[in-house]
C-alpha cells in the first residue's frame, strides 16, 4: 500500500466526504422511512470509516493536504459533468495560450512544414526533433507513425 494520495485519489475521497454530509442533510427531511434512514446512516458510517482508514495510513503531509482541501473546497459529485467542465476549462486554457503565443506557434508550424514534411530521418539524430521535444511541442494530426520520428508526415 502506498502512503500518499495523488490528486485524483484525494478528490475522490473529498467527494465521499461531501456525499456523506449530503446524506446527513437528506436524513433531516421527512421523506424516508426507518429502513431507508438506517441504510443511509450505515452507508455514511462505512464511507467515513473508509476515509479515516485511508487517512490513518497515508503520510502526514497527504493527510494534512486532504483535510485542508476537504474543508475549503466545493466539489461536483457528478463525475461525468465534472469531466466535461474540466475538459471545457482545458480547451479554454489552450485557446488562451495559443492566442497569447500566436507568433510562436506560427513559427513552429512553418518549421514543421518546411523541415518535417516527407522527412525520413531518425528522430533522435534530428536537431529539430530534439528542440521540439525540449519545448514540449505535441505531434500534429496526420503525422506518419511508420517513421522513426513522431513529427514526420507525408505532404
Amino acid at each position: 500500500m502506498k502512503d500518499y494520495l495523488n490528486t485524483a485519489e484525494r478528490e475522490n475521497l473529498i467527494r465521499i466526504v461531501h456525499l456523506s454530509s449530503d446524506i446527513e442533510t437528506c436524513l433531516e427531511g421527512n421523506v424516508l422511512n426507518k429502513q431507508e434512514i438506517g441504510n443511509l446512516r450505515r452507508a455514511r458510517t462505512f464511507a467515513m470509516k473508509t476515509v479515516e482508514s485511508v487517512l490513518s495510513r497515508v503520510n502526514e503531509t497527504s493527510a494534512k493536504t486532504f483535510r485542508r482541501t476537504a474543508t475549503s473546497s466545493k466539489m461536483t459529485l457528478d463525475i461525468y459533468g465534472d469531466r466535461e467542465i474540466n475538459f471545457k476549462k482545458k480547451v479554454a486554457e489552450y485557446s488562451a495560450k495559443y492566442d497569447e503565443n500566436k507568433e510562436y506557434y506560427k513559427l513552429v508550424e512553418l518549421i514543421f512544414d518546411n523541415c518535417c514534411k516527407n522527412c525520413k530521418c531518425d528522430g533522435f539524430t534530428c536537431d529539430i526533433y530534439k528542440e521540439f521535444e525540449n519545448q514540449c511541442i505535441y505531434e500534429f494530426d496526420g503525422t506518419d507513425k511508420s517513421t522513426n520520428c513522431r513529427y514526420s508526415y507525408k505532404g
